[in-house]
């Protein structure tokens, strides 16, 4: 026997290899090594320690590495869409990095680019116009990672997304897929298609201004992101695109999309609400209640929940509403002085409008159920 082989040490036996065949089965759903250990006490009686099957569950992803299927789509099926830092840029005299919007069309690799300052949902919602414009086009559906602009909550089953991005979605007609929480891979195409623009466009590079990092990345894109053979598809990008996808997209919507703001407003007793000083009237039913409000230059909605219950033309000047039970002409008698009456009544009533509703106040109505329920 060679004296080397016998100073060699016996392998050492792992604790947890008696439980192998469990311990590989809770890999394949995806458990961390103290789930599979609490599940292993909890429903096996493990009688070892955690660092044990925390070693063991090591070995066995050195050994098997995650391995992620390729998803093939078809033309103008899917695009994916995602931020990524762009290069240093001038801003109020210092250099500072702006967001890289980048989107990617999933079979054919054609991309669109574009540096912005703000995540926002209305320039997240602008590059898409963009992006669509320059494909000639509209995928089926975008894959988006949680980003605030598009998703409010991540869920695995439900996700909440934006109104505003929702709206622009219908708009358009297409469909946004959220990613799963902490699942990169996927939108894989677009994180590598960020992390292949900041290498081969954007390294090292500095910009005077947003305009000009745009410009530059508009000539990469036509120069060397188009023109190239795609490692994945064999294929040039821009030929690929123009051949088979582009005429796969669905048309550009013939409006463009009308933004607006989100809020919410208190029904007033008078049954109206207030955007921006100015007044809209609500359905009496909904006195007192909160209600959810999308407004833009153009119009006000009025929403319980997603049912529009009122919709306004909006004003654009500022307007007072006084409602009152009292006839104009006893109002000296209230006030106990006729001059001063006259004279608020001369300001009041200048360019006003009269509305004269039959019937009880829902107001008075509301207020005396108020006291009952005290």
């Amino acid at each position: 026997m060679p004296e080397n082989a016998a100073l060699k040490k016996p392998a050492r036996i792992s604790q947890a290899q008696a439980y192998d065949k469990i311990i590989r089965e809770k890999l394949r759903q995806d458990l961390t090594a103290q789930r599979i250990y609490q599940d292993l006490v909890v429903e096996n009686v493990f009688p070892h320690g955690y660092d044990s099957v925390k070693r063991y569950v090591r070995k066995l992803k050195k050994k098997a590495p995650k391995v992620f299927a390729r998803i093939h789509t078809a033309p103008g099926e899917e695009a994916q869409v995602d931020f990524g830092q762009a290069a240093p840029t001038l801003k109020n005299s210092r250099y500072v990095r702006p967001w890289e919007f980048k989107i990617v069309l999933s079979f054919s690799r054609h991309s669109y680019e574009e540096v912005v300052w703000t995540q926002d949902v209305e320039t997240f919602i602008r590059c898409h116009e963009h992006a669509f414009e320059a494909f000639g086009g509209v995928p089926k559906l975008i894959r988006l990672d949680n980003l605030k602009a598009g998703v409010l909550k991540a869920h695995l089953y439900e996700p909440e997304l934006n109104p505003l991005y929702a709206a622009f979605a219908k708009h358009a007609g297409f469909a946004p897929l959220p990613c799963l929480p902490r699942k990169p891979e996927h939108k894989g195409k677009t994180e590598s298609g960020v992390g292949y623009t900041k290498d081969n466009a954007l390294k090292g590079l500095k910009f005077e201004s947003l305009q000009a990092q745009n410009a530059h990345l508009r000539n990469w894109n036509r120069t060397w992101a188009r023109t190239r053979i795609h490692g994945t598809t064999k294929k040039q990008v821009w030929t690929l695109f123009t051949e088979t996808e582009q005429k796969a997209l669905q048309p550009l919507p013939i409006r463009l999309f009308q933004y607006f703001k989100i809020g919410t407003r208190k029904v007033q007793p008078d049954g109206h609400i207030e955007v921006a000083k100015a007044y809209y009237s609500v359905p009496h039913h909904y006195l007192g209640q909160t209600v959810n409000v999308h407004f833009n230059a153009e119009w006000v909605k009025v929403l319980d929940g997603t049912k529009v219950v009122a919709f306004h033309r909006r004003y654009h000047q500022g307007a007072n509403i006084i409602a009152t039970n009292r006839p104009i002409e006893n109002w000296d008698k209230i006030l106990g002085d006729t001059a001063t009456t006259s004279a608020i009544l001369d300001r009041l009533l200048k360019e006003a409008h009269f509305l004269k509703i039959p019937g009880k106040s829902y107001r008075l109505k509301a207020i005396a159920k108020t006291k009952i329920n005290d």
